[in-house]
């Protein structure tokens, strides 16, 4: 780990040194100037770019700086130093010497001057260089933060298109995962890439403080050779502070405060913070671009860069600041004031040691528990004094140890509140209890026969109340009994029922975006993937701009990639996985729960390195946290990735870590990793008893009334030698929708009557929808078929297993029909060269290369070397 006073290496900036390179070496113009913030990586581009061009050039470097901004030709004091006095006197004389001692026509190496910090540029050391620029005699390579402040010379050559203007932005998320690999020196979870790419902001400069901080304080750890993020203290710190020094040194005493005040709470309503502080710094902040008000409702006031925030996060907050959070902290009850900003300030008062009202603790526990904030849902309710903690608070704490995968004792927690001689609490927060013991109990393989009686209990008690006042307890009881279907494999039921249910709340003006979501993955499960993916995508799309909870946004983004996959739509699929933001459009999960998502999309294609390549940081991360209970999961499907790439111990290492029985998991969530463990132990050499149990899985589907899992099972015991399931696979395949069921349809029937072409179109299909695995397997089962006369069906067969790649397969039929000398000949041949060419490389006679060709064309039923290129390719 490199220190804080040590550059790390440039990554993810070869576009613009490939840029400015370019601009500095052509024919016309003057040069080039790096915009960007503070951070960002312009010095190391422009160190990068002139060091490249040393050998044509004659490098200066003049920097600029606020002590010699007032000094006429201050930049230029060492250049000047070289002439005479008269001749720095007289500004013609001047300007007329450095014009031909720096012009390219004297003889010399051409002058790239390198000018740092334009902004601190004096007027007449602007002037010169702008003059010498616009005559040809020097170029520029030019870096600063705000072109509006350059001075007026040196700003003009970019308004005349002398110079090209080149803004350097912050790193994306793939460059940063990139960078932070190469200056660890391991790889990175993806949630490590996502959090510190989050927090600095994409700058290279607050990224590498905030890493040496999180690294500092064990917020960052090696793990299996991954690093991950776990536990530790605070994640900024010192290397923070100084990377902003320069920044703070420039706020005025009268904005310190608010700007404490903004980086604490995250985000202030507008009209709260004009009653805390006078409009003038408030403006003055928002023209300088350190604070921005964000729109869409009523204003709310952030600061606009993540590093600063962080570092004042990180200082005790002066005086005034305290004084200002103590005023906005009464305000706190506002309704403008955001849930996330009112729990930021209860944080800050209880650090502080301010007491906060037990309400408003449990309340802002709610908000935390609501955005999957276990932890911070806790540390509220922890400071709720004894003689205080209600129901609600047990209720709270319960929910957060839910959260945190905790069944148990979550059910210790919440068990005294229920039952026999407890004194009552009220019909609202009875049944909230019960629905959140329900969901405990039906989690839990000691206990999942307490759920039906508990919501049986809360539909009795509900029903002792007139339906208008408890109607979202009731919509609440029905949701979860659907869920609870769906989690018990039952989908049959639910595509009969959830349409009508739908149906009647949408006509009375009521939420239905649960119900819809669970509707579309049990059209998934139940074979109706086309049903499912329409569902799905509509529900995303009227959710998708609204203000909604961003939880519900990402709930209807798993079941439209549930959809998705279930379908054969791997593409679209992937394309959400590999989505960062939070956004239910583009993505259903953020940090290595996405990496985790996507890598498992990749195993059930059958694209092993690209699986292994998410998969290994993915799980070493889960290992660590694993929020979303992926880990068992994830363990399986990369045994069986590992074990696809030979690497038999790390796969039966992996095959033994998954964890089935500390938590009891949904039916869907159990048949996938069911699946993946019994496709691994196939590869590892137990392919007879794996058959069987993708039979027995397949029976308890179709049981079920799940078709859609019922195929997924058949396919891959077919694809493993199961023959005799191949009429099965064709029935069920008819019977369900989307790509994938056709894919399998064509590739059941092409078995069924030993059709090569049949399944050539079967492959291409799959290779069409993104499954390479199954792509693979159509085509060796093409060529396992071909008969006399199908040689164009076994060259396109072999074109797909190359293009699917699939490891352990073998090799492609076309290259085992030819010798070594005749695949040699072949690849020249496909280069174009002529006879002529190729009897001169392997000297022997062009005869002898003309009965080669033949050979080969004849070998593989080929007309022409054109198509002999298409293989050869």
């Amino acid at each position: 780990m490199m220190g804080q006073d040590s550059s790390w290496p440039l990554v993810g900036r070869s576009a613009e040194i490939d840029y400015a390179r370019k601009a500095l070496v052509q024919a016309s113009g003057g040069g080039v100037v790096l915009v960007g913030q503070a951070g960002v990586g312009k010095t190391l581009i422009a160190r990068r770019v002139s060091s490249d061009l040393a050998r044509d050039f004659e490098v200066l470097y003049l920097r600029g700086s606020a002590a010699i901004a007032d000094t006429p030709y201050g930049v230029l004091s060492m250049v000047l130093a070289q002439l005479d006095e008269e001749t720095s006197a007289n500004p013609l004389m001047l300007l007329s010497s450095l014009q031909s001692r720096f012009h390219p026509a004297t003889g010399g190496a051409r002058t790239l001057m390198v000018l740092d910090n334009i902004e601190d540029f004096d007027d007449f050391s602007a002037m010169v260089i702008a003059h010498l620029v616009r005559v040809g005699s020097v170029r520029i390579l030019g870096i600063c933060g705000d072109m509006q402040r350059a001075p007026l010379e040196l700003f003009n050559l970019w308004k005349d298109d002398v110079v090209h203007r080149l803004d350097v932005e912050p790193l994306d998320l793939e460059k940063t995962t990139e960078l932070l690999t190469a200056a660890l020196g391991n790889p990175v979870s993806r949630s490590v890439a996502l959090g510190l790419w989050q927090a600095s902001g994409g700058n290279p400069r607050y990224l590498q403080a905030i890493t040496l901080a999180d690294v500092e304080s064990g917020h960052l750890a090696l793990s299996d050779g991954v690093w991950v993020s776990g536990g530790g203290g605070s994640r900024a710190g010192k290397p923070m502070t100084e990377c902003v020094t320069g920044q703070l040194e420039r706020i005025s005493a009268d904005q310190r405060p608010l700007l404490e005040t903004v980086a604490v709470v995250g985000a202030v309503p507008l009209d709260l913070l004009l009653k805390v502080f006078p409009p003038e710094p408030v403006n003055a902040l928002q023209e300088q671009g350190i604070l921005w008000a964000e729109q869409g409702g009523p204003p709310l006031v952030r600061l606009s860069d993540e590093g600063l925030a962080e570092s004042l996060r990180s200082q005790l907050v002066s005086v005034p600041g305290r004084a200002a959070l103590s005023t906005l902290n009464s305000m706190r009850t506002d309704s403008s004031m955001p849930p996330p900003s009112r729990a930021s300030l209860i944080r800050w008062c209880l650090d502080n040691g301010i007491s906060v009202e037990a309400p408003a603790l449990v309340e802002a526990a709610r908000e935390a528990n609501l955005r999957s904030e276990p932890s911070a849902a806790l540390r509220f309710l922890e400071a709720v004094a004894d003689a205080e903690r209600g129901p609600a608070t047990v209720l709270e704490a319960a929910r957060a140890l839910a959260l945190e995968r905790r069944i148990d004792a979550a059910l210790a927690t919440i068990d005294p509140l229920l039952g026999d001689g407890v004194p009552p609490v009220g019909l609202r927060l009875e049944v909230e209890l019960m629905l959140t013991k329900a969901e405990l109990t039906m989690r839990s393989h000691q206990r999942h026969s307490e759920t039906a009686p508990l919501l049986d209990a809360a539909g009795a008690r509900l029903s002792s109340a007139p339906a208008e006042e408890v109607q979202d307890l009731l919509e609440q009881l029905e949701d979860f009994a659907a869920e609870r279907e769906l989690f018990e494999g039952r989908s049959a039921g639910l595509t009969e029922s959830l349409p009508g249910r739908i149906e009647a709340r949408s006509a009375h003006g009521r939420p239905t975006s649960r119900l819809q979501g669970l509707l579309a993955s049990a059209l998934a499960m139940a074979g109706r993937q086309e049903a499912a993916v329409e569902t799905a995508r509509s529900l995303v799309a009227r959710l998708v701009g609204a203000e909604r909870d961003p939880l519900e946004i990402e709930r209807a983004g798993t079941h439209l990639f549930t959809a998705l996959l279930a379908a054969g739509y791997w593409n679209e699929a992937l394309a959400m996985a590999e989505a960062p933001e939070r956004e239910a459009d583009a993505s259903i999960y953020d940090g290595s729960a996405s990496e985790f998502t996507e890598g498992l999309l990749h195993a059930f294609a059958g694209r092993s390195q690209d699986a292994l390549d998410r998969l290994v940081p993915a799980i070493s991360q889960l290992r660590a946290s694993d929020s979303h209970g992926l880990l068992p999961l994830a363990e399986a499907a990369g045994a069986y990735i590992l074990a696809l790439r030979g690497d038999l111990p790390a796969a039966r290492e992996h095959l033994g870590a998954v964890d089935l029985d500390s938590e009891r998991h949904s039916w869907h969530y159990r048949d996938s990793a069911e699946y993946f463990c019994i496709l691994a132990g196939a590869a590892l050499g137990e392919p007879g008893p794996a058959r069987e149990k993708l039979r027995s899985r397949a029976e308890a589907n179709a049981a079920a009334g799940n078709k859609g899992q019922e195929l997924l099972f058949l396919s891959q015991a077919v694809q493993l030698g199961s023959d005799d399931l191949v009429e099965r696979l064709c029935a069920a395949a008819a019977t369900s929708e989307g790509p994938l069921a056709r894919v399998l349809e064509l590739l059941g029937k092409g078995i069924a009557a030993r059709n090569s072409e049949a399944l050539l179109d079967a492959a291409s299909a799959a290779l069409y929808s993104g499954h390479d695995g199954l792509a693979a397997h159509a085509a060796e089962r093409a060529l396992e078929f071909l008969e006399d006369g199908d040689a164009m069906i076994g060259i396109y067969a072999d074109q797909i297993l190359r293009r699917a790649a699939a490891p352990g397969r073998r090799p492609p039929r076309s290259r085992t029909l030819l010798s070594e000398r005749e695949r040699k000949i072949a690849r020249f041949v496909a280069r174009g060269a002529s006879n002529k060419v190729i009897a001169e490389a392997e000297h022997v006679s062009v005869r002898t290369v003309e009965g080669h060709v033949h050979q080969i064309l004849t070998k593989l039923g080929l007309s022409s070397r054109k198509q002999l290129a298409l293989i050869f390719k």
